[in-house]
């Protein structure tokens, strides 16, 4: 298992991004507008082919509330063919800093195919998993900053061109 820790920077204040954090992530999970085709993105250079371009793979996301209000578990998977690609189990966590705070993403992916995907993952495509959560936290935050300005109103719209990719 590789371990991830990264997080992104928010200007708002902790208390408003967990309630922002609450409504989001579930909104996900439940595959509601604007995020039933989510999908995890890695570019075609991550995976070392010399053209622009990026993959895209359909996620399933599985959330649940920690005692702590200030974190929630979180697992990603793919939602077809998942014994091929990587599945994350980790949390979000929001930590204060002064009147703003951070979206920490934490946690472990597991590689597929046993030894050749984690010889794969150490080699040909080192850094691709990685690379994908990080545009996945990058979206994420975006995301929690739409909600923040929107709130619960954003939920009620069909989704808008663009808005269901995670990276």
């Amino acid at each position: 298992m590789a371990t991830i820790e990264m997080y992104v920077p928010l200007k708002s204040p902790p208390e408003i991004v967990c309630d922002s954090l609450l409504r989001v992530v579930p909104a996900i999970a439940q595959g509601k507008p604007p995020y039933e085709r989510l999908a995890m993105s890695v570019t075609l250079r991550d995976l070392r082919i010399g053209a622009n371009g990026e993959v895209k793979v359909p996620i399933r996301t599985r959330v649940h509330r920690e005692d702590d209000s200030w974190r929630c578990a979180l697992d990603i998977q793919a939602a077809d063919r998942e014994r091929f690609f990587p599945k994350f189990r980790g949390r979000l966590t929001v930590v204060p800093v002064d009147a703003s705070c951070e979206l920490w993403l934490e946690g472990a992916y597991e590689v597929p195919l046993g030894s050749v995907g984690a010889l794969l993952d150490a080699t040909v495509l080192r850094g691709a998993a990685k690379n994908s959560l990080w545009k996945f936290l990058q979206w994420l935050a975006d995301e929690i900053k739409a909600d923040v300005r929107h709130g619960a109103l954003r939920y009620e719209r069909g989704p808008a061109a663009g808005e269901s990719s995670a990276g």
